[in-house]
């Protein structure tokens, strides 16, 4: 868990309770998650490229690279959108177990699709070949 400099907390402390504290630290932690999610996935240009797939600015996005703030909610689903589950679990604060039920359901969904694929350019080669 990654932890606010102890001057930095003192001075804080002061001027928020400690669920605001809390709640700058779990937002430092999923924007420190998030960027290393991100780079990873794009390694060069990475704001640039990831505000091409999702639509979202390309400042707000060196905002988050720069861990100085973390994505808020319409900004957070747009990425869900693109990057799915893989996004979720890598941003994650804890083990979230329920997860694998989505990625079979997922993955199910995706498999049933590939096999209406399949069917459907069998049943073409069928009607060409006859």
């Amino acid at each position: 868990m990654t932890r606010l400099p102890l001057f930095l907390r003192s001075r804080l402390a002061s001027r928020l309770s400690k669920a605001q504290l809390c709640a700058r630290t779990e937002d430092a932690e999923m924007a420190e998650r998030l960027a290393d999610f991100l780079r990873l996935r794009h390694p060069a240009n990475t704001a640039k490229l990831v505000a091409r797939e999702t639509g979202i600015s390309h400042k707000t996005i060196k905002n988050w690279l720069a861990k100085a703030t973390a994505p808020k909610t319409p900004h957070f689903l747009k990425l869900l959108n693109v990057y799915g589950l893989e996004l979720l679990e890598a941003v994650a604060p804890d083990d979230l177990s329920w997860l694998e039920g989505i990625r079979t359901a997922d993955e199910h969904r995706a498999l049933v699709a590939r096999l209406d694929e399949v069917l459907a350019t069998a049943a073409r080669i069928r009607e060409r070949d006859q």
